[in-house]
């Protein structure tokens, strides 16, 4: 009995009983233990064995065992002895009736062979579409028999009745086993024995792996309750639709898909649209969310352009407001401010504005002295004076002057609306000074004239003076007279 048997010989009460009773179990056999098998049947039954075909027996057997004596010989072997037992001289078995019948090597492709002959035309035709359905190719690329439920055998444009008798003949020698609603090869070696059997297995091998892996995968999602899980996704389902369109352009090579199968593929093509559509929806929900963030942005940021200029608007009316306002009491801020409202917003009004502050001073004058002063341009970003005729200390306190008299005046700008001159004018000479200019630190005064002469003035003393003026009032001219000489040119030097 096999193993995968049990579990029916167990629903049967008596013979539940005698298993109990003693279990013997069969398993990889010896050599030694093969040769008993073989003898010891026969002598229960009173026949004898010969010596040499107990040794040509177990020669084959070694021989297409390969590697070693495996659980698979024993149903060779036992197929080989009944073709032997058929063929006996009397009671003996002999090796003349061993040949006779093919040998271990070839005595399953004889039975399986000489079952098929005896089938009819049409039953034939049925007998290639059972086992062509019975077998399947493992993953390494070699064929193994399957339980196979008796309806999927039945294809449509096949007799049921020549399906069953199919079955019927094979089962009968021993080459198919019959369960309650399943039917599958009785041991292995029929896949490798057979050569019919080969022939039709061989065309096309990488259908049959296709078509085997259809079935064993329709199995696996039947046993588990249709679980969508064990579905094809689309990208295997597009190849097993080109195999499947194939298999039934030949169907006398490929037998249909069973029920299963066919429901197992009917599955994956409904989930494959079902996913496509929620791809779809994805995409189209996914491209409206994008266009709508895009508007939103874009309404963002013209309210955001609408805020900024509503803000500026709101300054330069603020600073425009308050430039009128400070226009006759401190005409320097309103000047400044009107700048400002201008870079804030250059609009039409504030440009003339800016137009009417030029004409308007910001200081009281200052005189440069007895001839015409040198030029001084007023821009609407900044003052800019001639390089030769004024010039600033770099502080920005003192302010230097060059009149056509010959003489340099210096002025205390700290306050611009307010410049006073600290010290009378520094005579230069008899011809006029052309230009004037500041050392880096402010304290030493450089001029030239127009004879060629460039004088150097040391004006700590002069900035000495300045701060007494700023703590006890202005010097009278007498006082100033005192101190000049003390400013006189070095020619070499500044002290």
């Amino acid at each position: 009995m096999r193993a995968d048997f049990l579990g029916r010989l167990i629903a049967y009460p008596p013979l539940k009983a005698a298993l109990d009773a003693g279990l013997f179990t069969v398993g990889p056999m010896s050599e030694a233990e093969l040769r008993l098998a073989m003898t010891g049947p026969a002598a229960e039954a009173g026949l004898a064995v010969e010596p040499a075909l107990v040794e040509a027996v177990i020669a084959d057997l070694r021989e297409g065992a390969g590697a070693g004596m495996g659980s698979g010989v024993l149903p060779l072997m036992s197929q080989a002895m009944a073709a032997t037992w058929e063929l006996r001289e009397g009671s003996e078995l002999t090796l003349c009736a061993d040949r006779r019948a093919g040998g271990v090597a070839d005595v399953v492709n004889r039975s399986a062979q000489a079952a098929y002959d005896a089938l009819t035309s049409s039953q034939k035709d049925a007998a290639r579409l059972v086992f062509t359905r019975l077998p399947v190719i493992t993953p390494d690329g070699q064929f193994a028999r399957r339980q196979c439920g008796g309806s999927d055998l039945h294809a449509p444009g096949t007799q049921t009745a020549d399906t069953d008798a199919v079955i019927d003949v094979f089962s009968a020698h021993r080459l198919l086993v019959l369960g309650k609603d399943s039917v599958e090869i009785a041991h292995d070696v029929l896949l490798q024995a057979w050569k019919q059997l080969r022939d039709w297995l061989g065309d096309d091998q990488h259908d049959r792996a296709l078509y085997s892996q259809v079935v064993t995968d329709a199995a696996t999602w039947q046993g588990n309750r249709r679980d969508s899980s064990y579905l094809y996704r689309p990208g295997r389902l597009a190849a097993m639709d080109a195999a499947v369109t194939r298999w039934q352009d030949a169907p006398t090579r490929y037998p249909p898909l069973s029920a299963t199968s066919q429901a197992f593929l009917d599955a994956a093509h409904h989930a494959a649209r079902r996913s496509g559509r929620r791809r779809r929806s994805a995409f189209a929900i996914l491209a409206l969310l994008t266009g709508l963030a895009v508007v939103a942005s874009a309404v963002a940021w013209h309210q955001r352009v609408a805020a900024v200029r509503q803000r500026d608007q709101a300054i330069y009316n603020q600073v425009i407001a308050e430039a009128l306002q400070s226009a006759a009491s401190d005409p320097t801020l309103a000047a400044q401010l009107t700048l400002a409202a201008y870079r804030i917003q250059p609009a039409q009004d504030a440009a003339s504005r800016l137009l009417n502050t030029e004409n308007t001073p910001l200081s009281a004058p200052v005189t440069a002295g007895t001839g015409s002063p040198y030029s001084v341009v007023f821009s609407p970003y900044s003052v800019v004076f001639s390089p030769y005729g004024l010039a600033f200390s770099p502080s920005g306190r003192t302010l230097a002057s060059v009149g056509a008299d010959a003489a340099v005046r210096l002025w205390d700008v700290a306050d611009p609306a307010r410049p006073r001159p600290f010290g009378p004018p520094l005579t230069v000479s008899t011809v006029p000074v052309d230009g004037v200019a500041f050392g880096p630190d402010g304290h030493t005064l450089a001029t030239s004239s127009d004879d060629g002469t460039i004088r150097l003035w040391n004006l700590n003393v002069q900035y000495a003076f300045q701060r007494i003026c700023s703590a006890a009032g202005d010097l009278t001219p007498g006082q100033w007279n005192q101190y000049i000489p003390q400013l006189r040119y070095q020619p070499s030097c500044v002290h």
